[in-house]
């Protein structure tokens, strides 16, 4: 804490303060700087199902996604080579519908198959053709289209199309399942393939053509012009049924895709299976020539589960092998990507993984993921494609969204969520950061993968930190991280709960090292408990607990755990109170609410010192009286009358956190039926919006209007972290974590001492403070416009009575004092504006306290600058706290950093004078030399005139400019830089 002051005092530094400090409820740009937000590396918000590689390595991809990178795609992108979006590709609005089916022909223009019936706002009903920047190409003219989806395209060397799908009209004419449309779009009427019946849902998958124009068309289908032909058949030019392929004895119930070998036989894959007679059930075969089964080529036998097994893509690489994607199982680990050698087998070399739909680049690198991941040929990821920021998703979904923040002791962050990636590196949905935001290379979470007994899906709902430095993560279980992310096998919850309808799991940790699990779950690890369970220190469930009476039909939403034991929890609906085993509290008289009926009206729990308990939701009213988001709640359930928040910026809350003061910061939902919010505020402890929080617009998600932060936690120092599936926040880029400026009620302090060699007069071992004195002085620090930058700090000013002091305490002037990384000097981690008196003194802006910095404890280098002085740095660092460090520039026992930083005068040091440019060097001779500019201010051709005020090129601070004659500012530059040698320079001491 600051040294008490007069009240005079106190009131100067808070009004002085606002200049130093950034605003509370503005983003704090020291936190992951390097983080642009606005979606960059999301990739596309919405599965990929087609892609086309390019010549010039750029990748297109068409899908069911809306967004890519936070830039609008509907539904077809471009990409770059290393992942980003191609801007010069642009489909306008593109698709209003999903594209299942790209092609691009020789030309470079791209064919583009699926359930649309519009592109670019143009009227095409399931195929239209681009231009190859992006733009449709309009003399592609389909007419009506198709009346159902394309799945399917192949582009014949004459540049006639063959289409594929579910359909059963051609603009207007009759055309099963399969038709070839001329180069301009129109029906080729000499193509007729008859009747073809299947599923009428899907038709076909997969188009393959052979060297002699022939056609393979493989999907579900069961019969062409009555005879039989399920999942293949083989069309001549003319659209005939080659009545001789597939061989004798080959069935296939329902194909997916296929591949053709340069010898011309085919690779295919299968939903359920492929069967032959004497041969057994696979979901990959190869048929030769003439559509029999190739008995030298034996897939391994895939099975499920978790779905019903396929492959559904295979590609051949250029040494013959074949990649196989789709779901499926092997020696029950789950995968959906794999590489079969020449003969079938399965290559184990190949770290496949689950991957989904991909494309294979001529050099057998592939990218899959909804084009956000490139493997290597070897199926290693490559980290060197689009490396992303902030929290994103690799695969798509409903979009990465943080939900968790634990702040541990020593201040490193855990963040927890439905992410897969932070800054670039694959994450399984917890990381751990540090102070600054940047990842932690010290933890590497490991959690149960897909296909294992413990897996419990991807998604970190809630993290709890354990005194012993482990971590516990939740998913529709828990599991329990060593202190580096290592599993810790010492836990073992078994299955965990199963989930009923999506809500969040919710961990609180007891004292004893117990527990609490709440959720949606019926059973947990096989025994039926529903809602909230109690887990021992191991894992197991705890029979002592048991919840069953006030669970029996309800779910755990929010918890929150009281210093006697008992629990709050909210079942959605209403808060009740637990005691330590599990019954209900009779004396805590849960309060009657209302609210959105599609959300929880209870979603999060808060305790204030006093017992009060917040709760917040989508409610509406609580015990009658309107409460909007928000309610509190005394000791025993009632409603305090005396908290009412009628702010509308708060609405369907998520999250809440108590600062000591009892302000509360309130974080949700930022859509209200289409009235925007801004999805964090902060409240006074009475409930009414506090309006020193500034958030301008707050926090937004490119993609949609609707966004969430669903995380808060407060660091020591009062900065407010929040989560969410936000991509910025009031305009400045985010993704899903940012820091906001808080009460900075964390600082260290510090007394520095320095003297200015201009001004320092040696025989009263005091400086001149001849421009204050003389009424030169200003009351605003000159530094910012000179250029310079200050970090975490903006301009200050002084009263105007600071500069009636007089005596040893008088001001010289404004300097610039700088704390600097322990590990890297050349970071400056905070600096600011300060006063310098004549005793040395440097002091805050009132004219006589302590500096401080908005810094967390810990070590530093201290830098101080002049206007027209050499700056200089301490070698070492300094512990710097809450209590004043002394650091004395005028010793010779404090090491500088560098060679003669400083200007030694008797047995004092002080800083080099004559840096009449600031710019870092003294030099009196030559280019950008610091004479030249005396001379110029007093008027080139009077060299011995004197000008007054406050300027640069007063060296010696008298308030007087002279180039001759006594006390001149020319002398002090030729002296400091060597007075038998003008030619050289002097030069700033800093890393």
């Amino acid at each position: 804490m600051r040294t008490e002051r007069t009240s005079l005092a106190v009131l100067l530094a808070t009004a002085l303060s606002c200049l130093v400090y950034a605003q509370p409820g503005t983003i704090d740009p020291t936190f992951a700087p390097a983080d642009p937000g606005n979606g960059l590396g999301d990739g596309p918000d919405g599965t990929v199902y087609a892609y086309a590689v390019l010549p010039d390595g750029k990748v297109i991809i068409g899908g069911n996604f809306t967004f890519v990178h936070g830039y609008a795609r509907g539904r077809i992108a471009r990409l770059n080579s290393d992942g980003s979006l191609d801007l010069s590709f642009d489909p306008g609005s593109g698709f209003d519908n999903t594209v299942f089916a790209v092609a691009v022909q020789p030309d470079g223009k791209v064919i583009v198959g699926g359930e649309f019936t519009t592109c670019a706002g143009v009227g095409r009903n399931g195929i239209a053709r681009l231009n190859s920047a992006g733009s449709l190409d309009a003399p592609f003219d389909p007419g009506s289209g198709f009346n159902f989806p394309v799945r399917a395209l192949a582009i014949q060397p004459d540049g006639k199309v063959l289409v594929g799908g579910t359909f059963t009209q051609f603009n207007g004419a009759a055309r099963t399942k399969l038709v070839r449309l001329q180069s301009n779009g129109a029906l080729d009427a000499t193509f007729s393939p008859g009747t073809i019946t299947g599923s009428t849902s899907i038709g076909f998958y997969a188009l393959v053509l052979q060297g002699n124009g022939q056609a393979v068309a493989i999907g579900n289908i069961s019969s062409v012009n009555g005879t039989a032909r399920p999942g293949i058949a083989r069309f001549n030019t003319t659209g005939a049924l080659d009545l001789t392929y597939p061989g004798s004895g080959v069935i296939v119930g329902e194909g997916r895709t296929g591949v053709l070998q340069p010898d011309g036989k085919l690779v295919i894959g299968a939903y359920y299976g492929i069967s032959a007679t004497g041969f057994p059930n696979r979901l990959v075969a190869r048929l030769n020539t003439d559509g029999t089964y190739d008995s030298g080529f034996t897939a391994p036998a895939f099975t499920g589960p978790p779905l019903t097994p396929n492959v559904a893509q295979v590609a051949l690489r250029s040494d013959g092998k074949v990649i196989i994607a789709g779901e499926f199982s092997f020696n029950s680990q789950r995968r959906s990507m794999a590489r079969l050698n020449t003969d079938g087998s399965l290559d184990p070399t190949f770290a496949g993984g689950y991957y989904g739909a991909f494309a294979l680049l001529p050099d057998n690198r592939i990218i899959c993921r909804s084009g956000t991941t490139r493997l290597d040929p070897d199926g290693i990821r490559d980290p060197s494609y689009y490396p992303g920021s902030g929290c994103n998703m690799l695969e798509s979904g409903n979009g990465p969204s943080v939900l968790a923040i634990v702040v541990q002791p020593d201040g490193q962050i855990l963040l927890g969520g439905s992410f897969s990636r932070y800054q670039g590196q694959d994450v399984p949905g917890v990381v751990r950061l540090g102070p600054d935001g940047i990842r932690d290379p010290g933890f590497t979470a490991v959690l149960p993968s897909p296909g294992s007994s413990s897996y419990y899906g991807s998604t970190v709902q809630d993290l709890a930190f354990l005194p012993d430095g482990k971590v516990l993560v939740a998913r529709e279980g828990v599991d329990r991280l060593s202190s580096d992310g290592s599993p810790d096998p010492t836990f073992d919850d078994g299955t965990g709960g199963n989930s009923n309808g999506g809500v969040r799991r919710r961990l609180a940790l007891l004292p004893d090292g117990k527990l609490l699990v709440g959720g949606d779950f019926t059973q947990y690890n096989g025994q039926s408990i529903r809602g909230l369970v109690r887990l021992m220190a191991n894992g197991a469930v705890d029979p002592t607990f048991d919840a069953s009476a006030v669970f029996s039909s309800s779910t755990a939403h929010a918890l929150a755990l009281q210093p006697d034991g008992r629990i709050l929890v909210s079942n959605g609906y209403s808060v009740l109170r637990l005691q330590p085993d599990g019954a209900l509290d009779p004396t805590f008289t849960g309060p009657n609410l209302t609210g959105d009926a599609n959300q929880a009206y209870v979603n999060a729990i808060a305790l204030q010192p006093d017992g009060a308990v917040l709760i917040g939701g989508a409610l509406s009213t609580c015990n009658g009286q309107t409460r909007k988001g928000i309610a509190r709640l005394l000791p025993n359930g009632t409603l305090d009358a005396s908290f009412n928040t009628t702010g509308s910026d708060i609405y369907q809350v998520y999250a809440m956190a108590v600062q000591s003061d009892g302000r509360i910061i309130v974080a949700g939902g930022n859509d209200y039926y289409g009235s925007p919010r801004k999805s964090i505020a902060r409240l006074n402890a009475d409930g009414s919006p506090d309006a020193s929080f500034t958030t301008g617009t707050g926090f937004a998600y490119y993609a949609y209007a609707y966004c969430r932060t669903e995380a808060l936690a407060l660091q020591a120092d009062g900065q407010v972290l929040a989560g969410g599936t936000f991509t910025a926040y009031n305009g400045i880029g985010r993704n899903r974590i940012a820091r906001l400026n808080g009460d900075h009620t964390q600082e260290v302090m510090l007394s520095a001492k320095m003297f200015l060699g201009g001004a320092y007069a040696q025989g009263t071992g005091l400086m001149s403070d001849a421009l204050r004195s003389g009424g030169y002085l200003l009351v605003d620090e000159p530094y910012s416009v000179l250029g310079y930058a200050y970090v975490g700090a903006g301009a200050g000013s002084m009263a105007p009575s600071v500069l009636s002091i007089t005596g040893n305490n008088a001001i010289v002037d404004w300097v610039v004092v700088e704390l600097r990384d322990p590990d890297d000097a050349t970071v400056i981690s905070a600096s600011r504006p300060a006063l310098l008196q004549r005793d040395g003194d440097v002091v805050d802006v009132d004219g006589f306290s302590p500096l401080a910095f908005d810094l967390a404890p810990g070590e530093y280098h201290v830098a101080v600058l002049h206007r027209n002085h050499l700056a200089t740095m301490t070698a070492g660092t300094f512990a710097f706290g809450p209590e004043p460090r002394s650091v004395d520039f005028t010793s010779s026992n404090t090491a500088s950093y560098g060679t003669d930083a400083r200007m030694p005068i008797g047995n004092v040091r002080a800083l080099w004078s004559g840096d009449v440019n600031f710019d870092g060097t003294v030099k009196y001779t030559g280019s950008a030399n610091d004479r030249d500019p005396i001379l110029i201010a007093i008027g080139s051709f009077t060299p011995n005139n004197t000008i007054t005020g406050y300027r640069q090129e007063d060296v010696n601070l008298n308030g007087q400019v002279r180039y001759t004659g006594a006390l001149n500012d020319r002398d002090p530059i030729l002296v400091n830089v060597g007075s038998t040698v003008p030619t050289n320079v002097r030069v700033a001491q800093l890393p």
